[in-house]
């Protein structure tokens, strides 16, 4: 792993440093590096590709609202002995994070508000005189990418009602 580390995100230096993480799904493994501490999960099936890529891209889509801190996201690789995958991402310590339960509440709300807000702020500057429109909203459901539940791909395609894309 070490080795598949150091070539696809261009490290010198890869040492495990003993924590692990285990679940139903994936389980994970962390290193320290030249570039600071990383954490790799890793998934052996060959469905972990699919998986892996929609993680990427809704921890990106997440870290975009500037509402709730997560893992930044790095690359997602071949895993080197089997048909399945390694996302790499930063290292976060999530011991302790019990006593920040009520403000993780308000963070996911902010979130989740994140693009009624951003549809406010849109109105506010096409009313004002000269206002142009430079304020990025999504006005469909669904998500650029496919997602998955557990190892099971979710399709995403863009819906223009809530009840159809939900029932995809």
């Amino acid at each position: 792993m070490e080795a598949l580390l150091k070539r696809e995100l261009g490290l010198s230096f890869v040492e495990a440093n003993g924590q692990q993480g285990e679940g139903w799904i994936s389980d994970g493994l962390g290193y320290n590096t030249d570039k600071g501490q990383i954490f790799a999960k890793i998934n052996k099936k060959k469905e972990a590709k699919v998986m892996f890529d929609g993680e990427l891209a809704s921890l990106e889509a997440i870290i975009a609202t500037d509402t709730v801190r997560v893992p930044k996201p790095m690359k997602v690789m071949d895993h080197p002995t089997t048909e399945g995958a390694v996302l790499a991402m930063e290292h976060l310590d999530m011991r302790g994070l019990s006593t920040y339960a009520a403000k993780l509440g308000e963070q996911l709300a902010r979130m989740h508000l994140f693009n009624e807000e951003l549809m406010k702020q849109k109105v506010a500057n096409e009313i004002r005189v000269g206002g142009g429109c430079d304020v990025e909203c999504v006005t469909r459901f669904g998500f650029p990418v496919a997602t998955c539940c557990g190892i099971v791909p979710q399709d995403n395609e863009w819906c223009d009602d809530w009840v159809e894309s939900f029932r995809i």
